[in-house]
């Protein structure tokens, strides 16, 4: 595996510990942030991502990430997300995220969650 590949999966590992300023450093101005299951998660520049992130609450989500797959420019992530909803019930969803690289740097992130 390359360095630039390593760095990008580093990255990405960054943003399901919640290590968000990792995310928010190694984006472009311009990023496009699409959730296809959230309508509210359809953010189309840095300040929107930093707004959006600020906003997560902290340690309510635990990722298992199950498959990371790298090309030159994209690492896609597989996982399961776990969580407690607002009746304290366990919720388990699954989800692929598509992170696209330019640079070494993040400009698409584009999530499925089921």
């Amino acid at each position: 595996m390359t360095n630039d590949k390593l760095k990008m999966r580093e990255i990405v590992e960054q943003y399901y510990k919640g290590n968000f300023q990792v995310i928010i450093d190694n984006i472009i101005d311009n990023i496009k942030w699409t959730s296809h299951k959230m309508s509210n998660v359809q953010l189309k520049n840095k300040q929107e991502v930093i707004n959006f992130l600020e906003n997560v609450p902290k340690g309510r989500f635990t990722f298992e990430n199950t498959n990371f797959i790298l090309d030159n420019n994209n690492v896609v992530v597989e996982g399961i997300c776990r969580y407690k909803n607002k009746d304290a019930k366990e919720i388990e969803n699954f989800y692929c995220d598509i992170f696209t690289f330019e640079s070494n740097k993040i400009r698409n992130i584009s999530a499925y969650f089921l």
